[in-house]
């Protein structure tokens, strides 16, 4: 997608040819809908389970897209009813439950030496519990210039509040979304750093 993918492909090519070694994890939603969206919980084990053993695999490189490196879809199961808003947390708890499956499989055939997630909620988020089972650093960069907004409660600051600390560090990509950030999080953080996009001038 050039409106949003195109600054995560930039930047895997530039690691890439830095002669870092790169995957990249990518949610596909799926969307509970009529009588299963009354359901409420985690998804199947045997889907859990299917999604592990494909990401035992070797991933492939898509040819026409990204940045040339491989590329792991995976599936978001969301509970969406019309009458109920979004839950940022419930959908970074779906989101966790997947990566998980697919991280530590993926962890078993390579090293992971850090997870970068584009975007904190419900990305970062979820992408903290693969770092926290897998003892390795966190590298959230935020772009959600809307991010601030929806830092909206106390729950869901909290949560965000975790992505820094020991092993983790967000970054926004402009000064003016680093202010934003500092504020919605209530107060003056210089551990929040600025790291604009990644752009390919040629």
């Amino acid at each position: 997608d050039p409106g949003r993918g195109s600054f995560v492909a930039d930047q895997a090519r530039a690691l890439a040819d830095a002669g870092v070694s790169v995957t990249v994890a990518s949610w596909e939603t799926a969307i509970r809908r009529g009588a299963y969206a009354a359901i409420d919980g985690p998804a199947p084990e045997p889907w859990m389970r299917a999604l592990a053993e494909d990401a035992a695999l070797t991933p492939p490189i898509p040819g026409s897209w990204g940045g040339g490196v491989p590329v792991v879809r995976i599936p978001a199961v969301l509970a969406r009813r019309a009458d109920a808003p979004a839950d940022p947390l419930a959908d970074a708890e779906r989101q966790a439950e997947s990566l998980l499956a697919v991280g530590t499989a993926l962890a078993a055939r390579q090293r992971i030496d850090v997870i970068h997630a584009h975007t904190g909620l419900p990305d970062g988020i979820a992408a903290l519990a693969l770092a926290e089972r897998l003892g390795v650093p966190l590298v959230i960069t935020e772009h959600d210039s809307t991010i601030a907004a929806r830092l909206d409660s106390e729950s869901i600051r909290a949560a965000y509040r975790r992505l820094t600390g020991d092993g983790r560090q967000l970054l926004a990509v402009s000064e003016t979304l680093r202010r934003r950030l500092v504020d919605a999080r209530g107060g003056d953080e210089p551990a929040i750093r600025v790291v604009p996009n990644i752009v390919d001038v040629d």
